[in-house]
Order: C-alpha cells, then structure tokens, then sequence
C-alpha cells in the first residue's frame, strides 16, 4: 500500500445479522493515491488484507453510490451501495443511481432495499448525517431496533485528516450532547495505516 498517512478516515460499520450471531466490523480508510481520493482502502480488525472501495458518484448533497470489487484464486465479490442522506431516496434518484450502474456494466439484479424503518433485525441500519462541513467532518447517527426489545445506537464523528482540532471534536461532542446522544463511551480510532 503507498504511503496514504496524511490522508487517514475513520469508517465503522454498524452490526449486522449473520445466522443468529450479532457481529460487528470496525476499519480504517485510508486514500491510497492523494490525486485519487475517491479511491480507497479499508482494512477490517481481525481481517488480513484489505478491501478496495471507490466513490464511484456522489452529488455531495442527497446521493453517493459506492462500489467494492475483490478477487482471488477462489473468490470474487462485488459490492455496491446506493446511498442517501435520508432515508428515502426519490425515484427520480433511485433510477438515476441504477442507471448510472447499468452504464458503468455493474449489474444491479441483486440489490435490495434497505430496510429504515428500525422494526426489526436486518443486516442494514439506517445512518443519518447530523452534521458536516464537506471539508473537514462529518457527524454520523445510526440507531436500530432489536426485536423490540432494545435498541443500538452508533455515533461517529469522522474526519478527512488523522485527527481534529480539539476545538472542533468539542463543538462534534457538543452537537451529539444536544440531540441526546452520550458521549462518555466514545473512543478515538487508531489512525495507523496498516501495510
């Protein structure tokens, strides 16, 4: 991997369902080519290699369409995502979204909806952007309900660089406090980039 340190992101992804085993994934992206930042690679805790992603459109605004591709003697997989800063998507966008798919040959037969409405266990959560200075942070909110019987909440406040001015992660903290999201619990990432 080429030397990406100055430009480190934090990513987490929020539990999942497999079999009858809740799990979750943690990594760290981190851009492998500066002049490429829509290109980069995670690396998952507890997996040895990493995994390719690329912003393969986004509107920096409502829609953001991401895309994953790994093989090797005995596997191929692709993944992509159609994702939305609401959680629900006008048609116009989602047509737009498969269209766009369909023009770069990334067969879209396969992708589900997700399902936002917190009702149940599904292997997807809905994310909201709290907040976000489309240079330097963004804020993240997930909640899913389990069973109905209790809940799971995920914050993140991410940014573009290894860290943020301690000014700025007070003001993240600040807004989370005011929507009535703890913060005791959070915990910084380790932003070393594994070769």
């Amino acid at each position: 991997m080429a030397d990406a340190r100055p430009d480190i992101a934090h990513l987490a992804f929020s539990e999942t369902k497999e079999g009858h085993k809740l799990v979750s994934a943690e990594g760290i992206a981190c851009i492998v080519n500066k002049h490429e930042p829509a290109k980069f690679e995670i690396s998952f805790k507890k997996v040895p290699s990493t995994s390719p992603y690329w912003v393969l459109y986004t509107d920096y605004e409502n829609l953001a369409i991401v895309y994953s591709c790994t093989s090797s003697w005995f596997h191929y997989q692709e993944k992509v995502w159609i994702l939305g800063r609401s959680s629900k998507l006008s048609h116009r966008k989602i047509h737009f979204a498969f269209d766009f798919l369909k023009e770069a040959g990334i067969n879209t037969k396969c992708l589900i909806a997700a399902d936002q409405s917190c009702s149940k266990i599904t292997p997807y959560s809905p994310y909201w952007v709290l907040s976000t200075d489309y240079s330097n942070y963004t804020i993240v909110y997930s909640c899913t309900d389990v069973l109905r019987v209790f809940h799971v909440e995920f914050a993140w406040i991410l940014s573009r660089a290894p860290s943020l001015a301690p000014a700025q992660l007070q003001s993240a903290k600040d807004l989370l406090v005011s929507e009535g999201i703890g913060v005791s619990g959070m915990k910084p990432t380790d932003q070393s980039c594994r070769d």
